[in-house]
């Protein structure tokens, strides 16, 4: 992991810790850039990113230490640069001043639709716990999520949630022109794909409980990053934020292995983006059993959809070298090797990986 700074108009007193030699992938993949991404895309050959997540600054409702960008000019580079299938989820909103909706968020829809992007959905982000009220108007509580495609996209992972109702009813068939309900007997089932409505509490413990993000003066939830990360990309695929802020989709990517490049123009943003990158882990390899089960449940239910996590008993063996979780029918365990370097994972003698480690305050990090 590298920050790198590659700006043509440094701030000032900033520090060059790395100038950028332009190669790709050596000189991009995994690390944050501090630069103009209109500039450092241009260096990013035609067809490489598999996916996009990104929230650019709107109307000049933050200051973002000054700086300000042009989105025809992203949409185009994001457009060559994105493969064939490949996704751009565009997060933004509007102002509203003295009762009047700027609209921004649609102008910059039509001109990646104009770029040659299909506007392949208009999702909606809404906000669980919004400040603002209106005198006069209902509270504003969302923001959009554009998914532009460069054609049908090529990867689609959707989020399943349970459903409120489920089991055997009698349901409505088919209605006929005399307007007579028929019934049959059918099936409800128990999950569905969620719908393109996602709701995220914001703030502190919301939006994340990484207190130094909020240096920045806009992000956005990291599970809102992970959740378009996990549908629209795969394991080891590239994920792009040029405008990446406080780093918040390039630690879900990170965290959700793929491989992640950040860009942003002001260095202090910078640093908080890689300071965030160097402290996120899965969990404490030492803190297990204890503070850090809840993490570990989390991270084991969704990467691999395991259920029975939440009545396993947990305990370590083998000197403290080896977590076992297990119920009356399944189990599975974590190896951590002698080197302590690595942290093998089996699960029912069927499926295996394996997890990186890093050694940090004398604590062993499982990343």
């Amino acid at each position: 992991m590298e920050l790198v700074i590659k700006n043509k108009n440094p701030e000032p007193e900033s520090k060059i810790v790395t100038e950028c030699s332009n190669k790709y992938p050596q000189d991009f993949i995994n690390k944050i850039i501090c630069g103009d991404c209109v500039e450092i895309l241009k260096s990013i050959p035609d067809n490489e990113i598999d996916l996009v997540v990104t929230s650019p600054p709107y109307d000049d409702l933050r200051t973002y230490n000054g700086f300000s960008f042009t989105y025809p000019k992203i949409a185009k580079e994001l457009y060559r640069i994105v493969k064939k299938g490949g996704i751009v989820v565009w997060v933004v909103g509007d102002k509203i001043d003295k009762g009047n909706r700027s609209l921004t968020s649609l102008r910059q829809a039509i001109s990646f639709q104009e770029t040659g992007f299909k506007v392949h959905d208009m999702m909606i982000y809404k906000k669980k716990n919004t400040p603002f009220m209106r005198s006069n108007a209902y509270t504003n509580c969302h923001e959009l999520m554009f998914v532009f495609s460069k054609g049908t996209p090529n990867t689609f992972n959707p989020l399943i949630e349970p459903t409120k109702r489920n089991g055997f009813e009698m349901l409505i068939t088919n209605k006929k022109a005399d307007g007579i309900n028929k019934k049959v007997l059918g099936q409800l089932k128990e999950t569905k794909v969620k719908t393109n409505i996602w709701e995220y509490a914001v703030g502190l413990g919301g939006t994340t409980n990484d207190s130094i993000a909020f240096k920045h003066p806009a992000i956005f939830p990291e599970k809102l990053a992970e959740d378009h990360i996990l549908s629209w990309s795969n394991v080891g695929d590239v994920v792009l934020d040029p405008m990446c802020g406080s780093g918040t989709t390039c630690k879900m990517a990170k965290m959700n292995n793929r491989n992640y490049i950040g860009i942003d123009i002001s260095k202090e943003y910078c640093e908080i983006a890689m300071n965030r990158l160097i402290n996120s882990y899965l969990f404490s390899w030492d803190d297990i059993p204890g503070k850090d089960k809840a993490r570990l449940i989390e991270f084991l239910k969704k990467r691999f959809g395991i259920e029975w996590l939440e009545t396993a008993k947990i305990k370590k063996t083998n000197s403290g070298k080896t977590i076992n979780m297990f119920t009356e029918d399944n189990f599975l365990f974590l190896e951590l090797n002698g080197e302590k370097t690595k942290v093998n994972l089996t699960i029912n003698d069927i499926r295996t990986d394996e997890f990186i480690t890093r050694v940090e305050n004398g604590s062993i990090l499982v990343c």
